[in-house]
């Protein structure tokens, strides 16, 4: 089995809850059995991974760049091939592109992750390459600037309906 080598990044989170989900055969996620909590710079990691689709959802923790408790559940969804993928990185971009992924109720396949990481890249005028990669530790401010800007765009959009029903997670749900 591989491991799962990974940084949860909105800045760092450290101190978050990680639950990883493996796909099932009926298209739905299904939890494993092990939590795993992001260390003191954000990263975690996981061990006993095989081949196949995972969802990672990160809740709770304290955001080390805005030194604020995070309250937004991050996530996303990976293909980890018989070779393993570590470096994994779960951003708002990946949040926004799993709620993609899962929203159109149609089966969950690596060329379906494919195409909506290269959808959005299109749109962002990102590579699925900077994506996919930690933007604080290899400085891609283009990436770093973005996820600024969907934050923003979450807090302005949560904060200026002042509804208890509206959050983060919502917000970013409808975005993608």
């Amino acid at each position: 089995s591989d491991e799962i080598d990974s940084t949860a990044s909105d800045g760092y989170i450290r101190e978050a809850t990680i639950q990883i989900y493996k796909l099932n055969t009926d298209n739905s996620f299904i939890l494993l059995d092990e939590e795993t909590t992001t260390d003191q710079n954000g990263n975690f990691e996981y061990e006993s991974i095989t081949p196949g689709i995972y969802k990672i959802k990160l809740t709770g923790g304290y955001d080390i760049m805005v030194l604020e408790d995070n309250t937004t559940t991050l996530t996303g969804i990976f293909n980890i091939t018989s070779y393993g993928l570590s470096n994994i990185n779960i951003t708002p971009l990946t949040t926004i592109i799993a709620y993609n992924i899962e929203s159109d109720g149609n089966t969950i396949t690596s060329i379906k992750i494919d195409d909506k990481y290269t959808s959005l890249s299109l749109q962002l005028g990102l590579s699925v390459d900077d994506i996919k990669k930690d933007p604080i530790k290899n400085k891609l401010s283009n990436v770093s600037k973005v996820i600024q800007q969907v934050q923003v765009i979450s807090n302005t959009i949560t904060n200026g309906i002042s509804n208890e029903l509206v959050n983060h997670d919502i917000v970013l749900m409808n975005i993608s």
